[in-house]
């Protein structure tokens, strides 16, 4: 059955964990968006428990949740205990013991939880130094709570950052609500914040959330179609760009724009899928593919893979290093998922490469009954979920997975399996 949405996504959840740690300094800041995703519903309930004394807090496998209040609650002195899953607890977190520790503050992980003792944020000299070789949450967690220093401050970011666009995300924020911050973007990477930075409680208006209309989208790429009607395409989110990533492989588009900050984005299925792709099977041999840095935009890469697989060209994704560390090592369970289905893939130190379709009609896995676990990872159900709508017979070991993002995704996508 064709896919067919047509109205409005709910708020960021990387926007609105951001806003919920600044409101966390001055309530007078009004935020409108709304989500109701698990990482969001954690990152309230905390900082709610926070602002009532309390000492521990549930972070369950939201990244954001651990690091950004991890930060946020060791700018108060305390004894602070963050319980997480072992989900979260597998992500590289190194860099936040070692960031806490630039600050005067005791921390350490335990089975359950991260640990912190902290008499409040004090500095050996002027600066610290956060890499973003892995992760720019990091950054963001310190630049979030940067607030009310008693001490001007350098950041040291080295050589490399990976997924800048969730930092400049955060800097934009911040910047909006008056913090000052000098940003050096040349090698070596420097932050710089005066002391005494004030929050200007300035509302703040959440954009839709770009990882789910993309979801939504690649979806739509293959079957039916969709309109989302208050689509962002000034987007703070680098996650916009997949719309420059689907117009690459002819994606059938329109955005109507009706003011500044608000268009009508539609997707509607693909001519590069109806000439590669039809009615189950691979009818030409158009040796159609595309390519793409993802070092800004790691959270694209499943459903990008996916569509890539429908597609009979190679296709090539490079910069992809930290895409191993999020909720699972998606490079991996990717190229599981595509190996199953046929198709060939190379896994490079820093690239993702999809090999050109070797067969000449259907793929052998159509007519079997595929598979795929998950591993609680909700971007990997939101790719299966592509490949669903394009015939193939997926099932996935955890779809409530969804939920920590998106928890409305299956209920506008079971129509795909009828």
């Amino acid at each position: 059955m064709k896919f067919s949405f047509v109205g409005k996504i709910p708020s960021s959840k990387s926007l609105l964990n951001r806003a919920l740690i600044l409101k966390s300094f001055n309530n007078n800041l009004l935020i409108q968006g709304l989500s109701s995703c698990d990482d969001v519903l954690l990152m309230k309930t905390a900082l709610k428990d926070f602002l009532k004394g309390k000492t521990e807090f549930c972070c369950g496998s939201a990244g954001t949740v651990l690091r950004f209040l991890a930060l946020r609650l060791s700018k108060k002195p305390g004894k602070y205990y963050l319980k997480a899953s072992q989900q979260l607890l597998s992500r590289p977190n190194d860099e936040l013991i070692k960031l806490l520790s630039q600050l005067s503050c005791k921390a350490s992980f335990d089975k359950n939880g991260l640990n912190i003792i902290s008499n409040g944020w004090s500095l050996m000299g002027d600066s610290v130094s956060i890499s973003a070789k892995q992760s720019s949450q990091f950054i963001s967690a310190f630049l979030l709570s940067a607030w009310n220093l008693n001490f001007p401050c350098y950041i040291s970011l080295g050589d490399n950052i990976f997924s800048e666009s969730y930092l400049q995300m955060t800097m934009q924020l911040c910047k909006d609500q008056g913090m000052k911050i000098e940003y050096n973007k040349q090698k070596p990477y420097e932050i710089y914040i005066p002391k005494n930075q004030k929050l200007n409680a300035k509302q703040i208006i959440i954009e839709p959330d770009m990882g789910s209309v993309f979801a939504l989208s690649a979806i739509a790429c293959v079957t039916g179609c969709i309109q989302v009607t208050d689509f962002t395409i000034n987007s703070i989110q680098g996650d916009v760009s997949f719309i420059n990533y689907l117009q690459k492989i002819g994606a059938d588009i329109d955005i109507k724009i009706l003011d500044k900050t608000t268009s009508i984005l539609k997707v509607k299925e693909s001519q590069a899928f109806k000439t590669n792709f039809s009615g189950h099977l691979f009818v030409n041999q158009t040796k159609k593919g595309f390519s793409a840095s993802l070092k800004n935009t790691p959270d694209l890469f499943p459903s990008l893979a996916t569509l890539a697989c429908l597609l009979t060209g190679e296709s090539v994704f490079t910069d992809i290093s930290h895409i191993a560390h999020k909720e699972s090592n998606r490079l991996l369970e990717i190229k599981k998922l595509l190996n199953l289905l046929g198709r060939g893939v190379e896994l490079k130190k820093d690239s993702f490469i999809i090999k050109e379709w070797e067969y000449v009609g259907a793929s052998p896995a159509l007519k079997q009954n595929i598979i795929f676990d998950t591993k609680e990872d909700h971007r990997l159900v939101m790719a299966a979920y592509v490949l669903i709508a394009a015939g193939f017979n997926i099932k996935c070991s955890d779809e409530s997975s969804v939920s920590k993002s998106f928890p409305e995704f299956l209920a506008l996508t079971k129509n795909l399996k009828n």
